[in-house]
């Protein structure tokens, strides 16, 4: 059971990663505007 829940917590990383590489994306970018005003 532990493996098939591992497998299914990669999937899930594999599907999102690239949603969060974005919003970190965004985050710095959001906080360079920040500190620029």
């Amino acid at each position: 059971m532990v493996g098939e829940q591992f497998s299914n917590y990669r999937c899930f990383n594999e599907r999102h990663r690239k949603r969060t590489i974005r919003a970190r994306i965004h985050l710095k970018v959001d906080l360079r505007s920040t500190n620029a005003r």
